[in-house]
């Protein structure tokens, strides 16, 4: 029933064919009665990083802060190509 709203900071780097990107967020989070949740802290990182001219291989690591009282945050790493 309330409104959220969110924050958002995105910051990216490169070195040659390599890209660094940075994304940092902050979620206000609108009360309800249901559930006892608060604000949060969201990140993402990511690395790709050009191998041949049709592969680029890519890691990422994610995750957020703890969204409501007893639940644990999340937190993942994943890697990839493309």
């Amino acid at each position: 029933g309330k409104v959220d709203a969110q924050s958002y900071v995105i910051i990216g780097k490169s070195w040659g064919q390599v890209n660094l990107n940075i994304n940092l967020g902050y979620d206000f989070i609108g009360k309800v009665k249901s559930a006892d949740l608060k604000n949060q802290f969201i990140y993402d990182a990511s690395l790709d990083f050009p191998v041949t001219p049709k592969l680029t291989l890519f890691i990422e690591g994610y995750g957020n802060t703890t969204p409501e009282i007893g639940v644990k945050g999340t937190q993942a790493i994943s890697f990839g190509a493309e």
